[in-house]
């Protein structure tokens, strides 16, 4: 573990669960990887979306794609960010990376 206040489980060839606990709060959520390794989605119930000043617990994905080799890694470019809401998905974030400076 990188961290010790994350633990990891591999749920299957392409899915592995992280459990973040810290001061008595536990979040976790499931990590997915396409059949190349890349990680396409991040899942998790333990966000809270705030509704008529109601805090819920929510599920919210963020996603990853349009990979490219940058300065010698392979990084995600794109990214959305979905609430999984009972009226349906609410897709409140996009963006696309288009430069990196490392220093």
């Amino acid at each position: 573990s990188l961290q010790t206040y994350i633990k990891w489980k591999i749920i299957d060839p392409l899915t592995v669960e992280a459990t973040i606990a810290d001061r008595g709060n536990i979040a976790c959520g499931l990590f997915h990887f396409d059949g190349n390794g890349l990680m396409s989605c991040f899942e998790t119930n333990d966000r809270f979306y705030l509704k008529d000043g109601k805090y819920t617990r929510t599920k919210w994905s963020a996603f990853a794609s349009d990979y490219r080799l940058i300065n010698g890694f392979y990084l995600p470019t794109y990214f959305t960010a979905v609430w999984h809401l009972p009226e349906g998905h609410y897709e409140y974030f996009t963006g696309r990376i288009k430069n990196i400076e490392f220093d």
